[in-house]
């Protein structure tokens, strides 16, 4: 096997870079005519999920042969996407709209449904970071040391106690613990 890396062109043509040789090439699909900049994808067996700067997110669960998604937010800068199970996609948000002033949003996409925005338009400061340890239980964190949390696999997320009033820009799971 080996390491991987998820390129996009400004075409659409999405390809998987690396292997065992670290030279391999495999084309995994083209999603539209446009798209932007690569911000965040995530994959896991055939499973992939892209987003760009264009505030486009994409899914596919079969390899790369159909894809589905589209618009999240336009403005929306998608900080990091992550499988919740086999079929459940989340992505967070940050849009700037004054320099002390930033949103975020959580997404979740089924495989083969539509994109669906979770909390209220104002509720969140910018999102940067999300994990789950389960299809039951996850952690997003950002802006202002803003830590939130669900127990019911993503429909709802409640604020959490946090070690600072900073801006957290990555939660791990590792071992069962987060960092």
């Amino acid at each position: 096997s080996g390491d991987h890396v998820l390129v996009t062109s400004t075409t659409g043509t999405i390809a998987s870079f690396g292997g065992a040789s670290g030279k391999d090439i495999q084309f995994i699909g083209r999603v539209r005519a446009q798209v932007g900049t690569l911000r965040a994808a995530v994959w896991s067996c055939d499973r992939y999920a892209i987003a760009d700067s264009l505030g486009n997110l994409y899914v596919t669960g079969n390899a790369g042969e159909t894809w589905h998604g589209g618009e999240i937010r336009a403005g929306s800068r998608v900080t990091e996407i992550t499988f919740r199970d086999e079929s459940t996609v989340f992505a967070v948000t940050y849009q700037d709209y004054t320099p002390t002033c930033a949103i975020g949003y959580i997404y979740r996409c089924m495989m083969g449904g539509p994109i669906v925005q979770i909390m209220p338009f104002d509720a969140l400061p910018g999102m940067n970071s999300i994990v789950f340890a389960d299809e039951v239980k996850g952690w997003i964190v950002g802006k202002d040391g803003k830590v939130l949390r669900s127990s019911d696999g993503g429909d709802t997320w409640t604020s959490g106690p946090s070690p600072t009033s900073r801006t957290l820009f990555k939660i791990l799971l590792l071992n069962g613990r987060l960092y």
